[in-house]
């Protein structure tokens, strides 16, 4: 039986062509809420975007975010954390400092960035989401590092003396850079121990490369219908488009709702 679900947000809960939560999202989360089924997200983004987006006007149990940098309770409060290492953050202060392109990362207070160029503002304006602020110099911890725009050839250019990342693809032209060893599926299990569940009981949905590890450990798994072949291929179930009522469509084939 389902007892916990897992939802990436781009191009799963939120659809990039319309910004817009479906309202039949609305109606499953409302129908899963009184069968007792606890409801995560599960996404690269951090919670300050999910709030922007207007993802946490759903009644989410708990977030794991930041690919499973950070995951939080609730109230939102601090169930496990993971920043970068000390000899990946000496590399990354000079490279941010240099602001040869736009550098975005996301620490305890906030998404920043050391500066905005062109490739930033095109693809934020095609994901749905508003400029960060410029914080100048890093101080304090870094969970999250995410390049703009022709994305591989920064990273080998740029990132290939980095000794403990993981690179995780959420655009074909953006990588998110977490710290090797965590993911997604190291967020769920963080939570199935916070709340009591096992792996068996939990049903994740995704659509793309960064979902790979959560689609994996997941009892059971569904791809949403604009998703790519590669996570349709690892998932139990394929489902409509996110733009229509795919997410609702699959609870009802499984009798979750």
């Amino acid at each position: 039986m389902i007892k916990a679900i897992f939802f990436d947000i781009d191009e799963t809960l939120l659809p990039h062509v319309t910004h817009k939560i479906p309202d039949s999202v609305f109606r499953a989360f409302e129908q899963l809420r009184e069968r007792g089924i606890l409801t995560f997200t599960c996404t690269g983004r951090s919670l300050f975007e999910l709030e922007a987006l207007g993802v946490t006007r759903l009644p989410f149990d708990g977030h794991v975010v930041l690919s499973g940098q950070l995951c939080l309770g609730r109230n939102n409060e601090v169930l496990y954390s993971k920043a970068f290492e000390e000899d990946d953050m000496e590399r990354l202060k000079k490279l941010y400092d240099s602001k040869e392109f736009t550098i975005a990362i996301v620490q305890e207070d906030g998404n920043f960035v050391n500066m905005i160029d062109d490739d930033f503002v095109r693809i934020k304006n095609m994901v749905g989401s508003s400029p960060h602020p410029i914080r100048e110099h890093i101080e304090g911890d870094v969970y999250q590092v995410t390049l703009f725009g022709n994305a591989q050839a920064k990273l080998e250019k740029y990132f290939g003396d980095f000794r403990n990342i993981k690179c995780l693809w959420w655009h074909k032209e953006c990588i998110d850079m977490t710290v090797d060893g965590e993911g997604k599926a190291a967020g769920m299990k963080v939570m199935m121990e916070h709340y009591g569940f096992s792996r068996d009981e939990i049903m994740a949905f995704g659509d793309s490369q960064n979902d790979t590890e959560m689609i994996r450990f997941a009892g059971l798994s569904v791809c949403m219908g604009n998703g790519t072949d590669d996570i349709k291929a690892i998932s139990d179930y394929v489902t409509g488009n996110c733009s229509e009522d795919g997410i609702y469509d699959a609870l009802k084939h499984f009798e979750i709702i």
